[in-house]
C-alpha cells in the first residue's frame, strides 16, 4: 500500500506542484525518529477528525490531497483533473483510484449549476415584475419595470463578457442579492406614481413628484448599502471582494436605471395609451352617420 501510495504521489506531483501534495506517507516521512512516528500514530488513532485528510471514512482507502488556489479558474481546474485522470489510468491499478472532492464536483457540474442559477435569477426577475403588475393592477407598469430591473444584471454580465471571463456561482448569488434590492427601488417609484395619479395629477407631473420624493431616499439607502459592501474589499479571500464589488456595481446601475429609464418608460407608456385612445376616438367619429 505504501508503494502504491508513493506511485500515486509521484503521478499527482507531475500534474501539480509537489509541495501542494499531502498524504499520510509524506507526513510520516517528515518524522525525525521512531518516537516521533509513534506519537503521530497515537494522535492519528485518537483523532477521527484528523484522519479525514489521509484516509477514507471506512478506512479502506488512503487519500492523497492536493491544495488548489481559491482564485484558480474552473477551466484550469477541469484541465488539471482530466490530465490527472489520464495519468492515473496508466497505472496497473488505476481503475481502482477515484478522483473526487469539492473542486472536482465544481469543475464537472459548474456549467449545469451556473445555468440553473442564471435561469432562477431570470425567473425571479420576471416573477418580481409580475408581482409589481399585480399590485399595481396594470400590465403596462409591469412591462415598463422590466427593462430597468434587467439592465443592472445584464450590464454586470456584459462587463464580465468583455473582460473575457465567466460568471461563477458566488457572483450569481451576489447578483441575486443586488436584484432584490434593485427591484425594491422600482416598487417605491411606481407606488408613489400610482398614488399621485389617483390623486388627479397628470402622468408627467406624477412621475416628477415620484422621482423627486423617492430619489433622495433611494440615494441614501444605496449609499449606505454600497459603503457596507465596500468593507469586503479589505478581505484577503479572493471571492469576498468580488462579491462586494458586484453588489456595488449592480446597485449603482439600478439607481440610475430606476430614476431615469423607469420614468421614461412610464411616460412612453402613457404616450402610447394616448395614441391608441386618439385612434379609437377617430375611428368612432368616422363611423358615425351624419344627422
Amino acid at each position: 500500500n505504501l508503494d502504491r501510495l508513493g506511485e500515486v504521489e509521484a503521478v499527482v506531483g507531475e500534474t501539480y506542484a509537489p509541495e501542494r501534495v499531502i498524504s499520510l506517507r509524506m507526513l510520516a516521512g517528515r518524522m525525525s525518529d521512531d518516537a516521533a512516528l509513534d506519537r503521530l500514530a497515537q494522535q492519528f488513532a485518537s483523532s477521527p477528525g484528523g484522519q479525514a485528510s489521509y484516509m477514507s471514512r471506512d478506512g479502506g482507502r488512503l487519500l492523497v490531497s492536493i491544495r488548489i488556489q481559491s482564485d484558480q479558474s474552473i477551466a484550469e481546474t477541469a484541465r488539471q483533473i482530466d490530465d490527472l485522470g489520464q495519468r492515473l489510468e496508466r497505472l496497473p491499478y488505476g481503475a481502482g483510484i477515484g478522483v473526487t472532492g469539492f473542486d472536482v464536483l465544481m469543475a464537472r457540474e459548474f456549467t449545469h449549476l451556473i445555468d440553473q442559477l442564471r435561469s432562477s435569477l431570470l425567473l425571479a426577475i420576471f416573477l418580481g415584475v409580475g408581482v409589481i403588475g399585480l399590485a399595481a393592477r396594470s400590465a403596462g407598469l409591469a412591462l415598463v419595470a422590466l427593462v430597468p430591473n434587467l439592465l443592472p444584471i445584464f450590464s454586470v454580465e456584459m462587463i464580465f463578457l468583455l473582460r473575457g471571463g465567466a460568471v461563477n456561482i458566488s457572483e450569481v448569488i451576489a447578483l441575486t442579492i443586488a436584484f432584490g434590492i434593485a427591484i425594491d427601488n422600482a416598487v417605491h417609484v411606481i407606488n408613489v406614481y400610482r398614488d399621485e395619479t389617483q390623486s388627479g395629477l397628470a402622468p408627467e407631473e406624477a412621475i416628477r413628484v415620484a422621482t423627486t420624493e423617492v430619489g433622495p431616499a433611494l440615494a441614501a439607502s444605496g449609499a449606505i448599502i454600497c459603503a457596507s459592501a465596500m468593507v469586503t474589499r479589505a478581505s484577503v479571500l479572493p471571492m469576498v471582494p468580488v462579491l462586494g464589488g458586484l453588489i456595488v456595481a449592480t446597485l449603482v446601475v439600478a439607481f440610475f436605471s430606476n430614476l431615469a429609464i423607469l420614468p421614461a418608460n412610464v411616460l412612453t407608456l402613457q404616450w402610447f395609451r394616448r395614441m391608441l385612445a386618439a385612434r379609437r376616438g377617430g375611428k368612432c367619429a368616422a363611423g358615425q352617420r351624419p344627422r
